[in-house]
């Protein structure tokens, strides 16, 4: 199609186009295209294109862009025609849009972070899901969960505690419901969706309770007899889970991923990897008892996992069994505090216990524990046999 390119009276350096067939709705006039045309230096002419009527674009829009392009050339800033003016609008909403983006993110509720971030980005196992997911829809979404975690703070974090003391929560809930809230605050800083302070850290004022979780109860050896005996006519799985920790002092889950490829059946070792303590690997050694059972169990699995059904999976936990046991035994019968309850991380701490007893010192239990501090390890100290013997000639010759 040949332009014949008409000027507009009294709009210098705007020009236009008809468009021989299409009308404009508005007048019923041809649509014509507008472009403008003006200086760039001594000697450059710039022509930009603008767009149809009906676009949008007349005359006095058009004079309108001329000017400010004009000015923007005179000026040294912004766009100087109409392809730079189109992207530098584009870029304008794009960063709008992200500056929203970014509002939107900080403005989000406690209850929206914990639906949408919480679990994404703290892998747990089902169970415990179900039981964070419940403390939190009881206990937490309808105190603070409209909130932005902005507006969260000593206050609102008291009407929570409220809530739990006028239930007469034991103070070990009360410590897993605030650590919820202190996780979701710390998730919400790491991804960038939070930018103030965990009103939780241990700086803060609001002070969570302070649970004394310390196991009492180690197993007598009468007791680890009987279990370990029941457990074998039961559960052979369970009955080496649990001679495994009694033996070697492993926690649960460092059982439950034990994998073939670590344990060295030679040098009687057990390579324990991905610890409690920061992913740390540890070397403990093992008893031929142990060795013999771990033999035998190896020449009928299937599993890349000690106790493994499947080839590549570990066990979620330990069988139901032991806690059947432990009730039929009546090991916990009459038994309130949680501290004097058999579990099985008490084989654990029967280890410990026995270890003590029978003369380790305390840096070498440290060492098989895998206890990052020697002060963890430190409330066996009381069980050594010097101690036992010290206390015991302290009272010795009381007249009395």
């Amino acid at each position: 199609m040949i332009k014949n390119w008409k000027s507009c009276p009294g709009h210098p350096g705007v020009e236009f186009y008809e468009h021989l067939t299409r009308k404009d709705a508005t007048n019923r006039k041809p649509d014509r295209y507008y472009r403008i045309r003006y200086s760039k230096g001594t000697n450059k002419t710039v022509t930009s294109g603008l767009g149809w009527s009906t676009e949008g674009f007349n005359e006095k829009k058009a004079t309108d862009y001329r000017t400010m392009f004009i000015q923007n050339i005179l000026t040294g800033t912004g766009p100087t025609n109409f392809k730079e003016y189109k992207e530098h609008i584009i870029q304008e909403e794009n960063t709008k849009k992200e500056i929203e983006k970014e509002n939107a993110k900080f403005s989000l509720t406690c209850a929206q972070i914990f639906d949408e971030y919480y679990f994404k980005y703290n892998t747990v196992k089902p169970n415990t899901k179900r039981t964070e997911l419940g403390i939190f829809n009881n206990w937490i979404r309808n105190e603070i969960g409209n909130l932005s975690l902005a507006e969260i703070k000593y206050d609102q974090l008291q009407k929570v505690k409220n809530k739990l003391d006028l239930a007469k929560s034991t103070p070990r809930f009360i410590q897993y419901t605030f650590s919820i809230i202190r996780h979701l605050f710390n998730i919400a800083i790491k991804h960038e969706i939070y930018n103030g302070k965990n009103p939780l850290d241990k700086n803060s004022f609001f002070k969570i309770p302070k649970v004394n979780n310390r196991k009492e109860r180690f197993l007598t050896h009468e007791e680890a007899e009987i279990l370990l005996t029941t457990l074998k006519n039961i559960s052979y799985d369970c009955y080496m889970q649990c001679s495994i920790a009694l033996q070697t002092g492993m926690r649960k889950t460092e059982i439950l991923n034990l994998t073939w490829e670590c344990i060295d059946f030679n040098n009687l070792l057990i390579h324990v990897r991905n610890t409690k303590n920061k992913g740390k690997t540890r070397i403990i050694s093992m008893t031929t008892k142990i060795q013999k059972i771990l033999l035998n169990k190896k020449s009928i699995s299937k599993s890349n996992y000690v106790f493994g059904k499947k080839k590549n999976t570990p066990p979620n936990d330990i069988s139901k069994t032991f806690n059947r046991t432990i009730k039929s035994l009546g090991f916990n019968a009459d038994v309130i505090d949680p501290r004097s309850k058999v579990t099985f991380h008490t084989l654990r701490h029967t280890f410990a216990s026995w270890a003590i007893q029978n003369g380790m010192d305390l840096l070498q239990l440290q060492k098989m524990l895998g206890h990052e501090s020697i002060t963890t390890t430190l409330i066996y100290a009381h069980l050594s046999p010097e101690a036992m013997d010290s206390a015991r000639k302290i009272f010795e010759n009381l007249p009395y």
